[in-house]
């Protein structure tokens, strides 16, 4: 191990500041893993605007191998999406955290919603706005700074790509009212698919996510940071399909999950979490 590997690890946990050691198995493409609560993350890299600069047009362009704006997934994706938060809110202001170019953020003004979004992709940002979709150009840390606050916070696969994931958490409760409502999806580092692949699980991206989660890490995080009552459960990525059958034998046979939503195996996890009233 060189030195410059180890003192990185010699940092310490970003959720509870225990040692850390290279993983295992994604050790090689730069994960750490916390000794004590198990967190999985790169601890060499930079701070969060940092990281939100890489999220030029080039990162949209090639968006899980195809276009971002491919229109069919990223509707379907948003409709599914507004459906979760219409299940816990009726109406209010909604903001969400990482807009790209502003799918969700329609769907939820067509619902009904006082919906709005912020993006650190200027380009994405700008693609929202000649829409007529109003998503702002800006990072988590630029919203946080504003006195607006809302009653629902959504941040869909954001948390993964923040260093200081707990800093990040605060960061969104302050954007929310008193017990208001933040609605989180991350992909889940423990599942089966995770696991039987390695470093080539398609949801791995060690370029792009600083952190990986699992419902036991994240649940750690959320509380760290002040929300209370976290539902926390994964869900398979074919949540976003429109085979719902199909969905379900494919996990029956490749995972054993053959069940939408399962406490640990399938490779998303989504949160409902509230911050204080």
């Amino acid at each position: 191990m060189s030195t410059l590997r180890a003192s990185q690890g010699s940092a310490g946990c970003w959720l509870c500041g225990l040692p850390t050691e290279p993983h295992p198995a994604l050790g090689p493409v730069g994960y750490w893993q916390c000794t004590g609560c198990g967190f999985v993350f790169q601890p060499h890299r930079g701070s969060a605007a940092d990281e939100a600069a890489r999220y030029t047009a080039d990162y949209f362009a090639d968006y899980g191998g195809q276009s971002y704006e491919t229109p069919a997934p990223r509707m379907h994706e948003a409709s599914q999406r507004a459906s979760l938060v219409q299940r816990h809110l009726a109406g209010g202001r909604i903001l969400e955290v990482g807009a790209a170019s502003g799918y969700f953020v329609a769907e939820c003004v067509r619902r009904g919603f006082q919906a709005e979004g912020i993006e650190p992709s200027a380009a994405a940002a700008q693609v929202a706005r000649d829409r007529g979709i109003p998503v702002r150009t800006g990072t988590l840390a630029s919203a946080a700074a504003l006195s607006r606050t809302y009653e629902a916070v959504c941040a869909w696969h954001v948390l993964e790509h923040l260093p200081q994931p707990v800093v990040a958490l605060q960061q969104l409760a302050r954007l929310l009212e008193r017990g208001g409502l933040l609605f989180l999806e991350v992909p889940n580092v423990s599942s089966v698919a995770a696991r039987r692949h390695g470093l080539t699980w398609r949801h791995l991206e060690a370029a792009n996510h600083v952190s990986q989660f699992d419902v036991q890490t994240l649940t750690r995080a959320l509380a760290s940071a002040g929300f209370e009552q976290p539902s926390v459960e994964t869900i398979s990525w074919r949540e976003y399909g429109r085979l719902l059958p199909l969905r379900v034998a494919f996990d029956a046979v490749a995972y054993g999950a053959p069940r939408r939503v399962h406490p640990a195996r399938h490779e998303l996890i989504r949160a409902v979490a509230r911050a204080p009233r």
